[in-house]
């Protein structure tokens, strides 16, 4: 028993980690910034980012000191869970207003 506990908490940390690395280059400052003029320059005054593959992102270190960041500069930021396809998970994406 012990071994497939083993395997099952190597997967945890496995997914762990994979949304870490995806978080850490979606959400990374800089990039959301660009992103944020590219929209402000459309005249919108929001902006939602979400993973290409349906990964909760929310709970990443990435996710929280990116909202940190933003809500100390002026923006709101809210994760609002949407369906993926039909029968798809629900996935919070990230919703940037200024």
């Amino acid at each position: 028993m012990s071994g497939l506990k083993a395997k099952i908490e190597g997967a945890r940390k496995l997914a762990r980690d994979s949304r870490e690395r995806a978080a850490a280059s979606l959400l990374d400052v800089d990039s959301v910034l660009q992103c944020i003029t590219r929209a402000a320059a459309d005249g919108l005054n929001t902006l939602t980012i979400a993973p290409e593959k349906p990964l909760d992102l929310s709970g990443t270190e990435a996710a929280r000191e990116l909202v940190k960041k933003l809500a100390a500069a002026g923006a709101s930021c809210e994760w609002t869970p949407r369906r993926r396809g039909v029968d798809g998970p629900n996935v919070p994406e990230l919703t940037i207003s200024w």
